[in-house]
């Protein structure tokens, strides 16, 4: 049952990585487009540039665009270094966790490492999501004040 744990436990640790460097490799990709039509006037090359970046993100659906909403909030709250260092961490957890359950049956056994792998991830996120909604709360009353300010002097609001 140990081998088929870690044998689990590899294919996931090495399906992260593949999906983390997809993800980035998209994510350039994205970029380089958008940098290409900051940079570049209109022309035929753009719209077909557009079109296609259009269709890429509509294309998901269902449980797939549930699921790349909450990619975005995560790596919005966390970013990728933190991501990294959460998984890292809870990877590390995972042995701990296998020793206090060893008593226990296989099963019983994995469902309480998967169960405090999981955990962690979550208080984890949870941590860092309330900082950052105090840290916007804090800190949004002084950015209505500046673009009020600087509607008041006669500056028009999108350069405020």
């Amino acid at each position: 049952m140990i081998g088929w744990l870690a044998a689990l436990f590899l294919i996931g640790t090495i399906g992260a990585t593949a999906a983390l460097i997809k993800h980035s490799r998209l994510q350039k990709t994205v970029k380089q487009r958008h940098l290409k039509y900051l940079q570049a006037g209109s022309d035929n090359d753009d719209k077909t540039d557009q079109t296609q970046l259009f269709i890429e993100q509509s294309k998901l659906t269902g449980w797939r665009l549930n699921l790349r909403q909450h990619q975005l909030r995560i790596d919005s709250v966390l970013g990728r270094k933190r991501i990294v260092t959460l998984n890292i961490i809870a990877l590390l957890a995972v042995y701990p966790s296998w020793l206090f359950s060893a008593p226990l049956s296989n099963l019983t056994q994995a469902v309480f490492i998967l169960a405090g792998y999981l955990g962690l991830n979550v208080v984890t996120y949870n941590f860092y999501a309330n900082r950052q909604h105090q840290q916007f709360e804090q800190d949004f009353p002084i950015a209505i004040a500046s673009i009020s300010r600087a509607v008041s002097a006669g500056v028009t609001v999108s350069v405020a």
